[in-house]
C-alpha cells in the first residue's frame, strides 16, 4: 500500500483505538457511580428525617448536613441557610459554577419525609431492602431518590472527562444551582423567605428541575405539564361549654356533630358533583388536549387496573379513560378528609406523633355515651386553572354559612382557611418542554406520554415567580411507587435511569439555549 494510506488506517486505528478506550473508561465511571448512588441512598434512607416531629429535629439536622456533604464533594458552594423561624429545618444551597455565557439550571429536591407508621411495612421502613429490582424504604422515591439521581449525574459529567455540549470533559455544560429544603413534607414553612434573602445563588437561573411526580403507569416515562391547586379548610361547630353525657342530657340542645354532619353532607351529591353555587366557575376548557393522542394509544392507563390499585367497587359516572383523567387532573374536586370531636387544636394535637389523644378519645369503652362540645370536619379542595383561591375560599364559607342557618340551630358555625397552594402548568409545546422531552426519549428508547396530576406542589410555582424562570417536573418513579404508604419504593432501573435524564438534559440545555437569549427571559 502507498505510504499515506498505511498513514491514514494507522490514524483510524489510533482513534477508533482511543473512542474505545473512551467507551470503556465511561462505562467504568457509570457503573462506580452507580453502586455510589445506591450507597449512599442506603445512608440517606437511614436517616429519620420527619419534619413533622420534633422528635426528628436533630435527624434532620444530619440529613441536611449530608446533602451539604454531598455537594461539598462535587467541589460546590455551599450553605445551610436557616428560615425566619428557629425551629424549622435548614435549606441546603448549593453552586457550581457561575459563568455567564452558559445558562444555569436549578434543581430542587427535599430531604424531609413521611413518617412511617403503617403497620403494613413489609421491611424496616429506615433500611433500604433490594426486592425484585425495586429498592424499599421511607424516601426511596419521595424525594431523596431524586436529590441523589441529581447530585450523581453531576459527579458523573465531572469525572467521566466525557466531552460535552460545552466542550471537552471535566467541566459541566451548565451552572447548577440546588435548593434542597427540610420542611415540604410540613408545608415548607420559610423556604420563600430562604429564597429571597439568597438571591445570589440563583443568579441567571433559567431553568428549575423538579422530580416529585410519578408516572402514570409502569412502563412509560412522563412529563408532568400541570397540577391542580390546593385550599385545606376546616368547618368547626361549637355548641355547649363542655362535653356532655348523652343518656342524661342527650335531645334537649342541638349536637355540634350532628349539624357539623349536615352541613358536610351538603357540601357534594352522590354522583360527587360539587353543590357549592359558583365552584366551577373559572374552569378553563381542553386542559387535558396535550395529554391526548399518546394516552388513547398507551395501555399504560386502563380503567380496571386503576379500580383494582384503589380497591374501590366502581367509579362515580366516568365510564372512559379521557373522562376519568380529566376528573382527575382537570377539574376541580372536593373532599371531607377528617371529621374531629373536642377542641379543634386539642383535636389536632391528639393526631401528633406520640399524642395521647383529646380526653373525648380516652374514655374507654363508655366514650361513644359522650356529646362532644365542639365538631370540626376537614375539607380539601383541589381546584384547576383558571380558577382563583381567594374567590373559592369565600364561596366555600358563604355555602358553609347558609346550610348552618337553615339548621336554625342555637350553636356557632367558623369556617378556617389553613393552607393554600397555587396550581401550576408548563406549556407542552415550549422549547424547554422540547428538550426535556428528547433528553428522556434519549435515555427510554420511547417518547414520554404527557401527563398532569391531581396532587398539588406549591412550591414549583413559588419558585418559578421567585426565579422568573420555568420550571419542567420530570418524574423518575413509578405509578406503584407508593409514595406516603407503607412500602414505598422506586425501581432501580428507574433510579439510575433518572441520573442519565438529568446528564442528558444539562447537555441539551447547554447545546439549545443561551442566557441572553433564553426562554426563562424570552417568555
Amino acid at each position: 500500500l502507498p505510504t499515506d494510506a498505511l498513514t491514514d488506517n494507522a490514524a483510524c486505528t489510533a482513534v477508533a483505538g482511543k473512542a474505545k478506550r473512551r467507551k470503556l473508561m465511561e462505562a467504568g465511571v457509570g457503573a462506580r457511580i452507580d453502586r455510589e448512588l445506591e450507597r449512599s441512598l442506603r445512608e440517606f434512607v437511614a436517616l429519620r428525617t420527619v419534619s413533622r416531629d420534633p422528635v426528628f429535629r436533630e435527624e434532620c439536622f444530619q440529613g441536611a448536613k449530608y446533602v451539604a456533604a454531598l455537594l461539598e464533594s462535587l467541589g460546590a458552594e455551599i450553605k445551610m441557610a436557616q428560615g425566619p423561624q428557629d425551629d424549622t429545618n435548614p435549606v441546603v444551597l448549593g453552586r457550581i459554577g457561575r459563568d455567564t455565557s452558559r445558562p444555569t439550571i436549578l434543581f430542587y429536591g427535599h430531604y424531609d419525609i413521611q413518617p412511617a407508621m403503617e403497620r403494613d411495612w413489609k421491611t424496616d421502613p429506615f433500611q433500604v431492602h433490594s426486592i425484585d429490582g425495586y429498592l424499599y424504604g421511607r424516601g426511596t422515591s419521595d424525594n431523596k431518590g431524586p436529590i441523589l439521581a441529581f447530585v450523581y449525574a453531576v459527579k458523573e459529567m465531572l469525572e467521566d472527562g466525557a466531552p460535552s455540549a460545552a466542550g471537552p470533559g471535566g467541566r459541566l455544560p451548565c451552572n447548577v444551582a440546588f435548593a434542597i429544603e427540610g420542611e415540604e413534607e410540613n408545608g415548607s414553612s420559610g423556604f420563600r423567605e430562604v429564597l429571597q434573602s439568597n438571591k445570589r445563588w440563583f443568579e441567571g437561573v433559567d431553568l428549575i428541575v423538579i422530580s416529585n411526580t410519578l408516572w402514570v403507569g409502569e412502563k412509560t416515562p412522563c412529563l408532568t405539564y400541570g397540577m391542580r391547586g390546593m385550599l385545606s379548610l376546616s368547618v368547626e361547630v361549637g355548641g355547649p361549654q363542655r362535653d356532655l353525657h348523652s343518656g342524661n342530657d342527650g335531645g334537649v340542645f342541638n349536637e355540634p356533630l350532628a349539624d357539623l354532619t349536615k352541613v358536610l353532607a351538603s357540601l357534594i351529591d352522590s354522583r360527587n358533583n360539587i353543590q357549592v353555587p359558583g365552584f366551577y366557575d373559572g374552569v378553563r376548557e381542553g386542559m387535558l388536549d396535550a395529554a391526548d393522542s399518546r394516552l388513547e394509544q398507551s395501555s399504560e392507563f386502563q380503567l380496571d387496573g386503576y379500580r383494582a390499585a384503589l380497591g374501590v367497587p366502581s367509579f362515580v359516572q366516568h365510564t372512559s379513560k379521557r373522562d376519568l383523567l380529566s376528573a382527575r387532573w382537570c377539574e376541580p374536586s372536593l373532599s371531607v378528609v377528617d371529621v374531629r370531636i373536642g377542641d379543634d387544636l386539642a383535636a389536632a394535637a391528639a393526631s401528633g406523633p406520640g399524642a395521647d389523644g383529646d380526653t373525648t378519645y380516652r374514655f374507654g369503652p363508655t366514650r361513644f355515651s359522650v356529646v362532644p362540645r365542639t365538631a370540626t370536619g376537614h375539607v380539601s379542595i383541589r381546584f384547576v386553572p383558571d380558577q382563583d383561591a381567594s374567590r373559592l375560599t369565600e364561596l366555600f364559607r358563604a355555602h358553609v354559612q347558609h346550610e348552618f342557618r337553615k339548621l336554625r340551630s342555637a350553636n356557632s358555625v367558623k369556617v378556617t382557611l389553613r393552607s393554600t397552594g397555587d396550581w401550576w402548568e408548563a406549556d407542552p409545546e415550549s422549547t424547554l418542554f422540547r428538550i426535556a422531552e428528547r433528553a428522556v426519549t434519549a435515555q427510554w428508547g420511547q417518547p414520554p406520554l404527557f401527563v398532569r396530576e391531581g396532587g398539588t406542589m406549591p412550591v414549583a410555582s413559588a419558585l418559578e415567580k421567585e426565579m422568573g424562570a420555568p420550571a419542567l417536573l420530570i418524574p423518575f418513579g413509578q405509578a406503584s411507587d407508593a409514595c406516603h404508604l407503607a412500602n414505598e419504593r422506586i425501581a432501580r432501573a428507574n433510579l439510575l435511569a433518572g441520573k442519565n435524564v438529568i446528564k442528558n438534559l444539562l447537555n441539551e440545555v447547554a447545546a439549545s439555549i443561551k442566557p441572553a437569549s433564553s426562554p426563562a427571559k424570552a417568555n
